[in-house]
């Protein structure tokens, strides 16, 4: 599979909407588990994490951050933590602004067309093949990167997920010495999941 990563804006087809959103979006009381609801999820950030929150046209972002982190335009959070970002969008609406009639039926393809790594990312190596999965019963897609950012050592999670028209996207970002708290904070927020 060519690695498309490098020549792509980050989530390429809606980057422009999450670096809006992260920068305008009030951020959310922390703490106590803040619980999280999409148009057909819900779930939880984990206990004393900030939460930015955002609804616009069929979409819906939440940044969270770990305590005492901040997370910049493009998920990627401040030195030492971690950051969090899901999206949920309407698959129709995505596929108009990849310029296509219809979203490919692959989990895997969706993926490889729509995540991506920051523009200013150098050093982006797939951490193996982008492989098919399911979720919460619906077919996705994971995978996941390590590139270098404002001089860190980034780890980059996605599960990408296609649900009754809509898509969603899970990505847990860290620096390389954190990475096994993103991992921790990415199934927390994947136990307490519940489509609606």
């Amino acid at each position: 599979m060519p690695h498309r990563m490098q020549t792509l804006s980050r989530r390429a087809a809606i980057g422009a909407t999450v670096a809006l959103a992260l920068s305008s979006a009030p951020a959310l009381a922390a703490g106590g588990g803040k619980k999280l609801t999409g148009a057909t999820f819900r779930t939880t950030a984990p206990s004393g994490w900030s939460v930015k929150a955002k609804a616009k046209s069929g979409e819906h972002l939440f940044a969270l951050a770990s305590p005492g982190a901040k997370v910049d335009g493009v998920g990627v959070p401040s030195a030492g933590g971690v950051g969090i970002t899901i999206l949920e969008h309407r698959a129709s609406l995505l596929a108009k602004q990849l310029k296509r009639k219809s979203l490919p039926s692959s989990p895997v393809a969706v993926f490889d067309a729509v995540v991506g790594t920051p523009t200013a990312a150098t050093g982006v190596q797939p951490s193996g093949a982008v492989t098919r999965t399911t979720y919460e019963g619906s077919p996705a897609a994971k995978g996941a990167f390590t590139y270098t950012y404002q001089q860190r050592t980034i780890v980059q999670t996605d599960l990408v997920v296609l649900r009754k028209g809509r898509v969603f996207f899970l990505e847990a970002d860290t620096d390389s010495a954190q990475a096994a708290a993103g991992a921790t904070a990415l199934a927390h927020v994947k136990s307490a999941w519940r489509w609606r």
